[in-house]
């Protein structure tokens, strides 16, 4: 499992705190976070279940409801209390608000599975497998999330950080198929490729290693150049770690 939190660089520094937590009740956690939060918001932790979690946040995302409960709780006690994948499902699902909405790429260190949970207000969709990948790039595969939910993901559009990363995670993901460990997950961390110039070293906003900082932004218009934000860690952890 890998993960790169992409943040204005004001913001992003203080996501530099491990919390190693053991509750009176449920299991312990052990996650990135920052100074005064009860979940991690950076998103990657592993539990004293086995349970492995990170996600990419959903852009375009506009539905809400303010009366039901928000992420960061429902988060936090699916951290603490869930057994298994199952289980994590259904604790997000419950009074779910809409509000930072997420693709949610999850395993089970004892089982070996792996889940992509893409959660909307009013739809979510599970993919499980034993073998293989999944890539999160804060663009929803499911169609119902992206085309009823969503505005403007720039799932289909090169130009964008989130169909660049798409294109280029797929292709990276394919090439090392077999023999992702570690080291080639910090590799894939760090990638420059910009697959839109089809340039090999242009660290910018479509590369996975993203640098807003790099950017002229002349492909999408909606954004000032040379933004302080991008992509500001790199984390990665296995099964074995995990345990």
């Amino acid at each position: 499992m890998a993960h790169n939190s992409w943040d204005a660089f004001e913001q992003g520094q203080f996501f530099n705190v491990i919390l190693d937590i053991q509750p009176a009740e449920g299991y312990r956690i052990f996650m990135q976070s920052l100074p005064g939060y009860i979940d991690s918001m950076a998103d990657f932790f592993v539990t004293g279940a086995g349970i492995m979690g990170t996600e990419t946040t959903i852009g375009g995302f506009g539905d809400y409801d303010p009366n039901e409960v928000p992420e960061f709780f429902r988060v936090r006690k699916a951290m603490q209390y869930v057994d298994d994948l199952d289980e994590f499902v259904k604790m997000m699902e419950k009074k779910n608000n809409g509000g930072y909405a997420n693709s949610w790429l999850l395993a089970d260190a004892n089982t070996g599975e792996i889940m992509r949970f893409e959660l909307g207000l009013k739809y979510y969709n599970v993919e499980r497998k034993k073998d293989g990948y999944f890539i999160g790039c804060n663009a929803p595969v499911d169609p119902r999330i992206r085309n009823l939910e969503c505005s403007n993901t720039g799932y289909t559009d090169i130009r964008m950080p989130t169909g660049a990363r798409r294109v280029r995670l797929t292709q990276l993901m394919e090439e090392h198929y077999g023999e992702i460990d570690v080291e080639v997950a910090q590799e894939v961390l760090a990638d420059h490729y910009d697959v839109y110039l089809q340039k090999e070293n242009n660290p910018c906003s479509r590369t996975v290693e993203g640098h807003y900082e790099l950017d002229r932004f002349e492909y999408w218009g909606a954004r000032l150049p040379y933004q302080p934000a991008g992509a500001v860690d790199g984390k990665v952890m296995d099964s074995n770690m995990a345990k």
